[in-house]
């Protein structure tokens, strides 16, 4: 048991704390876990940036994207969609629930989440998209149009 392996399994940097100091008598401070799981995370992404890490990583798992970039190569909206989840929604598209963020990620900017509902009443999820109001504003009707088109198919 060591850091690596609880990070890997989205332990708790307060329980990996109390696990490492049962097992070796020490004592080790939050800082010092959140640093080793920082280093952790950076080795995992292999130089990479995380927003271009999770595009590769959904298209290796085989994920629909939608991605569009501005001038400085920043990503400006992103969809992503499994295809489990378009076959779902393909089957069962009565009930489709918008839900939005704002603000409360990292970028600050609204992420939007798509889920349905199948005839036994169980959520699925249908998908995600992030979009980036920048200087046109959150009422801009192109970027409305876009979610919509997106994320409706």
């Amino acid at each position: 048991m060591n850091i690596k392996e609880l990070e890997a399994t989205h332990t708790q940097a307060k329980d990996i704390r109390s696990l490492l100091n049962m097992k070796y008598d020490a004592h080790h401070n939050m800082t010092q876990i959140y640093n080793e799981t920082a280093k952790i995370r950076r080795e995992r992404l292999g130089g990479l940036k995380p927003m271009r890490w999770t595009l590769i990583e959904a298209q290796r798992l085989g994920y629909f994207i939608e991605c569009e970039f501005d001038d400085q190569r920043r990503v400006t909206r992103l969809f992503l969609c499994h295809p489990e989840s378009i076959q779902m929604l393909l089957a069962w598209y009565f009930i489709v629930l918008i839900d939005s963020t704002y603000k409360t990620n990292k970028y600050k900017q609204p992420l939007v989440q798509l889920i349905g509902v199948s005839p036994v009443k169980k959520n699925f999820n249908i998908g995600f998209a992030l979009i980036y109001w920048g200087s046109l504003g959150p009422t801009s009707s192109r970027q409305c149009r876009w979610g919509d088109t997106n994320a409706i198919f």
